[in-house]
């Protein structure tokens, strides 16, 4: 999905004739005063997602070529509404306002609508009740038998987020924490939508899939370390398991991986289609002052559930899925996504799965 990165790449691409309708874009001159047609016009993008320009004329040959700057003020709000109070369910909208240097009150306005896990959304303002998709030249009415190859997608959708979180824990690399002595912490992220073409995206944007794997590198390497443990900063080097997995695992830094302690094992996984793994076997740590074991769940509950990146190896799920997963260049505009994690200490388990839009 296209993504302006400024007014001056945005105005170069219409006039430069970049731009074309089709089924995941289309541009207008300005907002429709019908509430029901700009339902529609949101409705309809939701199916597969696209971005809907504003501020934007057609030419002679019905082709989105001319500029035209319109008032700003009070644009997103009324889409918004639309949105919320016309669609059921309301779908999710992303702004992005592009200003003119001259004027801040003119310019244009594009409205980014991820493929929805929710489709298909029913117009229902004006007793319209139907449900919309788009083709290369507009809206267009679903027919019955694809609401309901979406209804059936949503079901699909609504998986045992209970049963995604013990795949996780037996995917443990060292099988179960040691009672009283050790912890573990277990998590994952993992598209609403799953996306095969996520890594090949990815790669192109990068240059190449060494290129990728540097910017994945530095996502992680800006997760400070802590003062104790293993951190991920010290792994140099993403390696191919099998054929769609990249890992960092600090097995590869020894010569015999069966004899790393379990306090210093890590295994970070990153599918191509945007699943991610994590593993830390140092989830509980000695305290010097009463030579006793105590669990820093908390610490990693804060940072599986945030999304912000926190110190400590926790923070490598939400940076790899930020720097690939939720990148929009990337994931078509699906940055939703699920997410889960498990602190278990001996036969104590802590936290629980999440589910994050």
């Amino acid at each position: 999905m296209w993504q302006p990165k400024s007014i001056e790449e945005f105005e170069s691409a219409v006039t430069a004739g970049v731009l074309e309708e089709r089924h995941d874009f289309d541009a207008k001159r300005q907002l429709p005063k019908s509430g029901k047609e700009l339902a529609k016009d949101i409705a309809a993008m939701t199916t597969d997602g696209g971005c809907l320009v504003y501020g934007v004329g057609e030419d002679n040959n019905g082709q989105p070529r001319l500029l035209a700057p319109f008032q700003l003020a009070n644009a997103a709000e009324r889409i918004d509404q639309v949105a919320q109070h016309s669609i059921s369910p309301h779908p999710r909208i992303d702004f992005i306002p592009l200003r003119c240097a001259d004027d801040p009150a003119l310019g244009y306005l594009v409205a980014m609508i991820p493929p929805s896990v929710l489709a298909p959304h029913q117009v229902t303002v004006g007793n319209d009740r139907r449900f919309y998709g788009r083709c290369d030249t507009g809206n267009r009415r679903l027919s019955e038998a694809e609401v309901e190859r979406l209804y059936e997608r949503r079901q699909r959708q609504h998986v045992d987020r209970e049963e995604l979180l013990a795949e996780c824990i037996r995917a443990s690399p060292i099988g179960q924490p040691t009672s009283g002595e050790q912890g573990f912490l277990q998590a994952f992220v993992q598209p609403a939508i799953r996306d095969d073409d996520l890594w090949d995206r990815a790669v192109a944007s990068c240059g190449d899939e060494r290129q990728l794997l540097d910017h994945l590198r530095s996502a992680v390497d800006s997760i400070p370390p802590r003062q104790w443990g293993m951190n991920l900063s010290k792994i140099l080097n993403w390696r191919q398991r099998g054929a769609d997995k990249w890992s960092l695992n600090t097995g590869s830094l020894v010569s015999d991986p069966s004899a790393i302690e379990p306090d210093d094992e890590i295994v970070a996984d990153l599918s191509m289609d945007g699943r991610c793994f994590f593993f830390y076997g140092g989830a509980a740590v000695n305290n010097d002052r009463n030579n006793a074991r105590r669990p820093i769940f908390t610490l990693y509950e804060r940072g599986i559930r945030q999304s912000r990146a926190v110190p400590g190896p926790g923070g490598f799920l939400l940076q790899s899925w930020r720097a690939v997963g939720s990148n929009p260049r990337w994931n078509g505009g699906n940055g939703d996504s699920r997410r889960g994690f498990s602190a278990l200490h001996g036969r104590h388990q802590h936290g629980g799965p999440t589910v994050r839009r």
